[in-house]
């Protein structure tokens, strides 16, 4: 009797990722790059079927990817907030503005401060967006790859930031 292989679904997700970046211009993209495609593969939805058929990462300006992470989750401010402090990509004192902020009801100015205060507090910053198909329905999904300031990237110091579906 065959041995039965057993492979998880984001471990299926990281081989995926792998194929996809292998299939593209490997040879031109850099080792955070390919850091940040694994980890977002990882990050995708776990459903069986799901195919992805393409992959694209691209740097962008550190103030595009903090109005991105900020604003993913509007409703979700308070929550966005201390996930980003406690890794490390703003500090408690922004934290504790956008709990001000939140306390008045100004959600607005909540969402700016924290977007302030990744703009200060990342770097290294990439979209990674993957095409995918399931059940027939084609959709492509976003994230955002950071580190913290004065941080060397590293698989512990990537943050992935899953933005979703964004078409």
């Amino acid at each position: 009797m065959p041995a039965r292989v057993e492979v998880s679904v984001k471990r299926l997700h990281g081989i995926v990722a792998a194929i996809v970046l292998l299939s593209g211009d490997a040879a031109g993209q850099t080792l955070e790059d390919k850091l940040c495609i694994f980890k977002a593969a990882q990050k995708l939805p776990l459903a069986t079927g799901l195919i992805v058929s393409a992959g694209r990462v691209r740097t962008n300006p550190v103030a595009e990817a903090a109005r991105i992470m900020a604003g993913t989750r509007y409703d979700d401010t308070a929550g966005l907030a201390e996930q980003f402090s406690n890794s490390g990509l703003t500090d408690r004192r922004t934290l504790d503005l956008i709990t001000r902020a939140l306390e008045r009801g100004d959600r607005e100015a909540a969402v700016r401060t924290l977007e302030a205060g990744l703009a200060t507090g990342i770097t290294n910053t990439r979209t990674v967006e993957f095409d995918v198909t399931l059940a027939g329905l084609q959709a492509t999904y976003a994230f955002v790859c950071a580190t913290a300031r004065d941080t060397l990237v590293r698989d512990d110091t990537l943050y992935v930031h899953t933005v979703g579906m964004v078409r």
